[in-house]
């Protein structure tokens, strides 16, 4: 499928979502600090990707399948923490969990 299928808005955010971090890129150690417009999270590299801040799904550092981060469509890419984008993460006790739109994203 080309780029002819896919609506003007959503080329427009694919072509601009350039400030953000490709997790499966990034190494062992490596933490993010992530504000979405309702959590804070802890993001951190080690044998996979573990995440702390939900009061309810990641309390306490939680090992996740990190899928991506979408625009609030079906589109997903893949393995990407970006900004004004909504992370999307599985937990077996939750199912899929989709965050609010991240707002700043900090790399320690």
């Amino acid at each position: 499928m080309g780029r002819e299928h896919i609506s003007e808005e959503i080329l427009a955010k694919i072509d601009n979502s350039t400030e953000g971090y490709f997790l499966n890129e990034l190494p062992v150690g490596t933490r993010l600090i992530v504000q979405t417009r309702n959590t804070k999270y802890d993001v951190e590299i080690k044998d996979g990707i573990w995440i702390k801040g939900h009061h309810l799904y990641c309390p306490d550092w939680t090992k996740v399948n990190f899928r991506g981060s979408t625009w609030g469509t079906s589109m997903l890419k893949l393995h990407w923490v970006g900004l004004e984008m909504h992370m999307e993460f599985w937990l077996p006790e939750f199912g899929t969990v989709t965050t609010s739109a991240v707002e700043s994203i900090i790399k320690r």
